[in-house]
């Protein structure tokens, strides 16, 4: 019985130390989880109300930085010129004003949605670059 009891006691110290590993460790450090990576894209566009990224967008990186309180997510993908043109365009960044337009860098200060605070975006019309850093508190 003792001994049954003591490899409950270890499965069960196993499974808190993965859970701890896997969802607590990465929310306090600012890591991105691969399940986590469709939710960090969807929720960084929809507090910028941006459209969905192009369907043959390759997507560089998807970062998070910030802390219980609030939360940031960095998403950076790359797209050819005609769907990046499109993307501005059904995003509405073509009604925004650069804040800076610097060799073929504009970068963009969207308003925030469903309770953000908004970000930039940065575009970099030359190489088909976006990166997306919306925020949220």
């Amino acid at each position: 019985m003792r001994k049954i009891l003591k490899r409950i006691g270890q499965g069960l110290l196993i499974l808190f130390i993965l859970f701890i590993g896997l969802f607590v460790v990465p929310y306090f450090a600012n890591i991105v989880m691969p399940w986590d990576r469709a939710h960090a894209i969807d929720a960084a566009l929809e507090w910028g109300g941006l459209n969905e990224l192009p369907e043959n967008a390759d997507i560089i990186s998807v970062d998070t930085e910030g802390s219980m309180f609030t939360r940031e997510f960095i998403i950076e993908f790359n797209c050819g010129q005609k769907e990046l043109d499109l993307w501005i365009q059904q995003s509405g960044l073509n009604k925004l004003s650069p804040e800076k337009d610097e060799n073929g860098i504009k970068v963009y200060r969207v308003p925030g949605q469903k309770g953000s605070i908004g970000g930039l975006v940065y575009v970099d019309i030359n190489k088909g670059n976006v990166i997306i850093d919306m925020s949220w508190s």
